[in-house]
């Protein structure tokens, strides 16, 4: 299901394929073309399974959007696929999507100099999927490879939001410890009054994706091979903060990782006694660093700084293709609100 009226079929048969949205059945041959194609350019890819792809791409609560270009043989020439986000944008309800696994079989490549098999597949999806209005994605974005951003740049409209910094924080640095009146336990699942904090949360932010139990039961507890722990803060019962942690590595580096991070804007002392929850699990896993990945412009850049996080660099830089004048790259950087839990790199 796709949560919206299925686009439209596009023939292309003089190009010896079609384009049109994914159809049951469709998955294997994704998939083989999917493995085959990033195993060639990426040495440390890990082939994807079937049960990661529906998981990524069937079960997700906001939709899917995957466009393809296949043979009349049902090869796969080229696939354009995002993780679909139901978001608030202004306080209205609409879709974004992010860019991921993105690919052409390079024996149908035409390169940089006119339209090949890739690009039509993305200009399907954009149409596809894109566009004003409360079902459409209002833009789509991505964390894109050389290869992809320079295809992107060129050919497809894509600008950058910003270049990514990373928080972090180490035993020397970091400061925050329990916050009196605050009550942090981990727990196993999402409850319902997420979407009460989301609601408190969400007006501090233009551009802010939707938090609620079924979608972050989809990213942190469903998702097949990966570990996560989650922890909530309370004052007197009532909910002002979640955090999600993960053990495992960025940029190559083994840390802690901050996955979600969402905290009642009139508590910030919330914000203090899950970041002190977060540092103990990135100790117990003998890790030396917890790492946060937050947009410079939203006001935890600055507190996480101010509870001992420092800032370095990353090879990341956000880049969005938008659909909507008011909707450019400076004014995602003045009010879009992510984190790790919007991307697919945790």
């Amino acid at each position: 299901m796709n949560g919206r009226n299925e686009p439209q079929q596009e023939s292309a048969s003089a190009h010896g394929y079609a384009l049109r949205s994914y159809e049951s059945g469709d998955e294997a041959a994704v998939l083989e073309t999917f493995n085959r194609v990033f195993a060639a350019i990426d040495p440390t890819f890990e082939p994807r399974d079937l049960r990661t792809w529906r998981w990524l791409f069937e079960g997700n609560p906001s939709g899917r959007r995957l466009w393809l270009a296949v043979t009349p043989e049902g090869r796969i020439v080229a696939q354009c696929a995002g993780i679909a986000q139901r978001m608030l944008i202004d306080g209205e309800p609409t879709f974004v999507s992010q860019s991921i696994d993105s690919m052409a079989d390079p024996t149908f490549t035409q390169g940089l100099k006119r339209p090949g098999a890739f690009v039509r597949t993305c200009l399907g999806y954009w149409d596809a999927y894109s566009g004003s209005g409360p079902d459409r994605d209002a833009f789509v974005w991505g964390w894109p490879v050389e290869t992809a951003w320079r295809i992107g740049k060129s050919q497809l409209k894509y600008e950058v939001v910003r270049t990514q910094g990373l928080l972090f924080a180490t035993e020397r640095t970091f400061a925050a410890g329990p916050a009196p009146g605050i009550d942090v336990a981990e727990v196993a699942s999402f409850d319902e009054d997420v979407r009460e904090l989301f609601d408190r949360v969400a007006p501090t932010s233009r551009c802010i994706a939707v938090r609620d139990a079924p979608q972050l039961t989809w990213r942190f507890l469903e998702r097949p091979g990966f570990t996560y722990r989650i922890a909530t803060a309370r004052r007197a019962g009532r909910l002002v903060g979640l955090a999600v942690f993960r053990d495992g590595s960025f940029e190559g580096v083994p840390c802690g990782a901050l996955c979600e991070w969402l905290i009642d804007p009139d508590v910030p002392e919330a914000g203090h006694a899950l970041a002190h929850w977060a540092f103990a699990c990135t100790l117990e896993a003998g890790r030396d660093e917890l790492v946060v990945v937050l947009p410079d412009s939203r006001p935890w850049w600055m507190l996480m700084q101010s509870i001992g996080f420092r800032v370095r660099p990353t090879k990341y830089f956000p880049v969005a293709r938008y659909f909507s004048k008011r909707h450019h790259p400076r004014w995602l950087w003045d009010h879009w609100y992510y984190t790790l839990a919007d991307t697919d790199l945790v």
